[in-house]
């Protein structure tokens, strides 16, 4: 909601209204979107948010790698660098988790 209202003033200068076949697709993203939320909400009953995070972070991984497959957008230096650096903060962060867990007593 507070995206809508930020961007709000810049829609309403340069507002095209889209094209019939582009309400398919925006409901589309939108439903995929909503679907994605009430999963992590979810996922987050079952596992612990040091667990889920860099699962959820690694989407700007998968994200590139898409837009390389199907866009045929060679990624960057600048965006390997930080796809390298989401990755290993996974790592650290799995590891971090998985000590402090088995340090925990039930």
């Amino acid at each position: 909601m507070l995206s809508t209202v930020l961007i709000l003033p810049f829609a309403l200068v340069v507002w095209q209204t889209p094209e019939p076949w582009t309400w398919i697709y925006l409901a589309g993203i939108g439903l995929c979107l909503l679907a994605s939320q009430v999963l992590l909400i979810v996922a987050y009953r079952y596992a612990s948010a040091v667990t889920l995070a860099p699962i959820i972070y690694s989407v700007i991984v998968f994200t590139a790698l898409i837009n390389w497959a199907v866009g045929r957008r060679v990624p960057s230096l600048m965006e390997i660098g930080g796809m390298s650096l989401v990755i290993l903060g996974g790592v650290i962060a799995m590891k971090v988790g998985a000590k402090s867990e088995e340090g925990e007593v039930d």
